[in-house]
């Protein structure tokens, strides 16, 4: 069951929020409701993540001089 809580936003963000339910036909609840669950779950993969190069790194996994170049050639850095 669903329990009350309440948040404080500026005007500017209410409207945003407000225009995108209207747009997508659902109430701002569902919107609000929605964006808390996509950020803990996004939350969640970036902690998994991070333990897991953790774990790696404390076993002596790291990338090569090459693999690191390679990543760097790729995005642009």
């Amino acid at each position: 069951m669903p329990l009350p809580t309440s948040i404080r936003l500026d005007q500017e963000t209410l409207s945003q929020i407000d225009a995108i339910a209207a747009a997508e036909g659902r109430s701002r609840h569902w919107l609000l409701q929605q964006a808390v669950k996509d950020a803990l779950a996004t939350r969640a993969s970036y902690e998994a993540a991070v333990h897991k190069g953790i774990k790696q790194a404390q076993a002596g996994q790291f990338a090569t001089e090459e693999e690191v170049e390679a990543v760097f050639a790729k995005y642009g850095a």
